[in-house]
């Protein structure tokens, strides 16, 4: 191995973590996708409404303009996994209602029936970009019982050596 890489050059662990992390959501939707939802499986799904690529109707647009959390349990219809995102139909007010959500616009990704939870926080105070640039991705997990747990993780962005700041 040679330590002539370029000094730009870092290894970004933040993004392979979050996309391992957004990737059980995926396999998760997918095997509800081929299979329904087991037993008392459900999902609280929360998204960032404004992140690029949701597709939302603009009546939910106007009414969530920043985040939404979706349940995903009896009334639900033609669930799509993509490799970025997914669709689904839902019944909002007894009207169906398409949605495409991005697996990155996910904050917040809940099935209370496993005791399961991920929960993405970003840093996204500029006066704290300095402080977290310094600090590494923090990954908590709080033990619920020996069979649950709620994972937790925290991107702070960080400033790459000679460079702009990053964002994982």
């Amino acid at each position: 191995m040679s330590n002539n890489a370029p000094r730009s050059f870092a290894i970004n662990y933040n993004a392979f973590t979050k996309q391992a992390l957004r990737g059980v959501i995926r396999n998760a939707l997918a095997q509800v996708a081929e299979q329904g939802l087991p037993g008392d499986h459900h999902f609280y799904i929360r998204f960032d409404t404004t992140r690029e690529g949701v597709v939302l109707p603009e009546k939910l647009r106007s009414e969530y303009p920043k985040h939404m959390t979706i349940v995903v349990q009896h009334q639900y219809e033609d669930l799509v996994v993509g490799e970025k995102d997914f669709s689904i139909t839902l019944s909002f007010k007894k009207h169906l209602q398409r949605l495409t959500i991005p697996f990155d616009a996910i904050q917040d990704f809940t099935d209370p029936a496993a005791s399961f939870r991920l929960q993405f926080t970003p840093v996204e105070k500029k006066a704290h970009a300095a402080e977290a640039a310094d600090k590494k991705a923090a990954v908590q997990v709080e033990e619920l019982s020996e069979e649950s747990s709620i994972l937790h993780v925290d991107f702070p962005q960080h400033r790459r050596p000679n460079g702009p700041t990053g964002n994982a």
